[in-house]
């Protein structure tokens, strides 16, 4: 469930948005291959989001940086056997930046490069491109 808003000021695009996300998994027991017992598994996960961006309009190209803010209000806390435990952090941010493409007889195409920032022992980066083209 998101709530999105958009502004624009001469050539300048904001957006933001909050949101809520809830899920959960479960996955069944089973036997492996080779006879080993797997009990079932279940997983659940409750975040809030909150963020933004800003775009600068350049004719067809849009050049923008957006940052959110997650925070998991509910989620399946792990647990090592042995050895160091995780540290079960429960926000980060999520900075992107990129460029949005708007040609003509309906070409689009969009680049953009994302990075979780703040989750202890964990690095994400994301590179995305699209291109759409309306027949």
């Amino acid at each position: 469930l998101n709530l999105n808003g958009f502004t624009r000021w001469e050539n300048w695009l904001i957006g933001g948005r909050i949101g809520l996300l809830r899920a959960r998994n479960t996955q069944e027991s089973f036997f492996e291959s080779n006879g080993t017992s797997i009990s079932e598994l279940s997983s659940k996960l409750g975040q809030w989001s909150i963020g933004g961006d800003i775009a600068y309009s350049l004719d067809k190209f849009e050049p923008f940086v957006r940052l959110t803010y997650e925070i998991d209000f509910s989620m399946q806390k792990l647990k090592a056997a042995t050895g160091p435990q995780p540290s079960n952090d429960n926000d980060n941010f999520l900075f992107g930046a990129g460029l949005r493409y708007f040609g003509t007889n309906g070409l689009t195409g969009n680049l953009e490069w994302n990075k979780r920032l703040g989750r202890d022992d964990f690095d994400e980066d994301t590179i995305t491109a699209t291109l759409r083209k309306d027949f």
